[in-house]
């Protein structure tokens, strides 16, 4: 698309009260329609701006101004990276969306919001969410296995300490955490061997106990 006839324009609608702290920066190709969807708007609409614009003064209590022209643009893209820059700059109260936000860069802005999203996501779809994870996994084992490596070297010390430390398992052996965690002992015959004779007392205890009513024991 071509700009010869139509500069973008970058433009702020602010509060004459600077107390209020009401502000909101837009672009258009077509300011004065522009400037009149804004006036048509602010008299229904429910978007934050317009109804802030009704409890603050109205239209007069609020100017327009032109920050920035963009004369000549091929894409979309180029102008709303200048509003962009601009609403990182001036920090409006009013823009909710930010013109080519990555996804990357929201979650940056919003872990929290990232983080719950995702547990409710967990909670309600547990099978979709599995499966989404195995995909990606599958997807990006290399740059797992990298981020994997860089953690590893970065915190080398307190996960090598870990794995090392001496825990205790249910068949009664004591063993390296890292053996336990990630079933090296769990598998082995020792392990077994103590885990089903640990059982069989465990059952003639219970048998022998007076209070024991089940037949089967």
């Amino acid at each position: 698309m071509s700009s010869q006839n139509k500069p973008a324009i970058i433009y702020l609608i602010s509060c004459r009260d600077a107390t209020k702290n009401i502000s909101y920066i837009g672009s258009t190709c077509n300011y004065k329609c522009r400037i009149a969807t804004h006036r048509s708007d602010y008299r229904n609409s429910q978007r934050p701006l317009y109804k802030a614009m009704r409890a603050n003064g109205g239209l007069d209590n609020f100017t327009v101004k032109v920050l920035s022209v963009i004369p000549n643009w091929t894409n979309a893209k180029q102008y709303r990276e200048v509003e962009k820059s601009f609403i990182k700059t001036l920090k409006p109260t009013m823009n909710k969306n930010i013109p080519n936000r990555t996804c990357r860069e929201y979650q940056k802005q919003h872990p929290e919001k990232v983080r719950q999203y995702c547990k409710t996501y967990r909670d309600k779809y547990p099978e979709k969410y599995k499966s989404s994870v195995k995909r990606w996994q599958e997807k990006n084992k290399e740059k797992i296995a990298i981020r994997s490596k860089k953690h590893y070297r970065k915190n080398k010390t307190i996960i090598d300490a870990r794995a090392n430390q001496k825990i205790g398992c249910i068949c009664g052996c004591i063993n390296n955490y890292s053996h336990i965690r990630f079933g090296v002992h769990r598998h082995s015959k020792k392990h077994n061997t103590l885990a089903n004779q640990n059982l069989q007392l465990a059952k003639s205890k219970l048998k022998s106990h007076p209070d024991n009513i089940n037949p089967l024991l």
